[in-house]
């Protein structure tokens, strides 16, 4: 495989694996959400999940851009010997 397109590769990997980071956090966003007493003054709505549903995932993009919790770094750290091996 030609220089170029393993740098390209990596590059994309390193994207995939803070993506799949982001995901897990969210995922984790939304179980904490759920130990939450429901109640209070308003009630929610639809709309309600929704907004909180963005801002979570937000929140997670955020926390996994730079060092993040490492999962993404240690994903991409196992994953990118067989970008480095791989044969054109």
């Amino acid at each position: 495989m030609k220089e170029p397109d393993k740098a390209k590769d990596l590059k994309a990997l390193r994207e995939s694996t803070r993506e799949f980071e982001a995901l897990f956090i969210n995922e984790m966003f939304k179980a904490m959400r759920k130990t939450i007493p429901e109640g209070g003054l308003f009630e929610k709505d639809l709309s309600d999940e929704i907004y909180e549903g963005m801002v979570d995932m937000e929140r997670a993009r955020h926390a996994s851009q730079g060092q993040g919790i490492g999962l993404g770094e240690q994903m991409y750290e196992q994953l990118k010997h067989l970008i480095a091996n791989k044969k054109s």
